[in-house]
């Protein structure tokens, strides 16, 4: 029951932070910079890609089976 409320708190979080594009998303992330980039980066492809397996059992077996649904690359600007 709290992993769950953890995922909603995230996914609260995180809708109002990202934009989606038909091939990519935009995230924005404020950082106390206890985390690196890369791992905030990580935590937030897994987080996603469990909840949509989760949630869409078919959209994983057709395109994530094996490696999940992102890429390991992604692209970082810092602001301020």
């Amino acid at each position: 029951m709290v992993r769950l409320e953890i995922r909603r708190e995230c996914f609260e979080f995180l809708k109002n932070h990202m934009t989606l594009t038909p091939d990519h998303i935009h995230v924005y992330v404020e950082s106390d910079g206890e985390l690196s980039v890369e791992e905030v980066v990580h935590r937030i492809k897994r987080f996603s890609n469990n909840a949509i397996s989760e949630q869409f059992p078919l959209v994983m077996e057709k395109f994530g089976a094996d490696f999940g649904i992102w890429d390991e690359a992604y692209f970082v600007e810092k602001i301020g």
